[in-house]
């Protein structure tokens, strides 16, 4: 017998030679359907999330840990470090949710989250170290200045 595609003769020995080529796709497509059916989905993305929720659960809890910091910390710097650590935490905690709610848009508000968090910092030192927050940081406008 003879097959026709698209103009083309195909033979049975092709037809069978293409079927036995193409066979794993057939039933890994097969094997997907009944999959997605019985609700199994795909298990590296499963795995991926339990990744996920892991590590979401583990910046809580260093969160937690900073939080004691900044409450137990026995000087100013102690609670400034734990004050940027903590919002470094938040920072991460923020795209690893964002990858769990599958929302990717949401690592811009982290990245304007870090870029406040570093503006503050910066500002908070400032301001302890000069007692005023109108000092110049750069050398020659200081000396220009006195």
């Amino acid at each position: 017998y003879v097959y026709y595609m698209d103009e083309t003769e195909i033979t049975n020995k092709e037809y069978k030679e293409f079927v036995f080529w193409v066979r794993d796709s057939i039933v890994r497509t097969k094997l997907a359907y009944q999959a997605e059916f019985a609700g199994l989905g795909d298990t590296d993305a499963n795995i991926l999330e339990y990744f996920n929720l892991g590590a979401a659960f583990f910046i809580i809890v260093c969160m937690v840990l900073m939080l004691g910091r900044l409450l137990g910390g026995p000087t100013l710097y102690d609670r400034l470090l734990a004050v940027n650590s903590f919002g470094t935490k938040t920072i991460i905690f923020l795209c690893i949710f964002c990858f769990i709610i599958d929302r990717p848009d949401g690592l811009d508000i982290a990245l304007l989250y870090a870029l406040m968090n570093f503006i503050a910092t910066i500002a908070v030192l400032k301001f302890f170290n000069y007692r005023c927050l109108g000092v110049s940081l750069i050398k020659e406008q200081m000396e220009a200045e006195e």
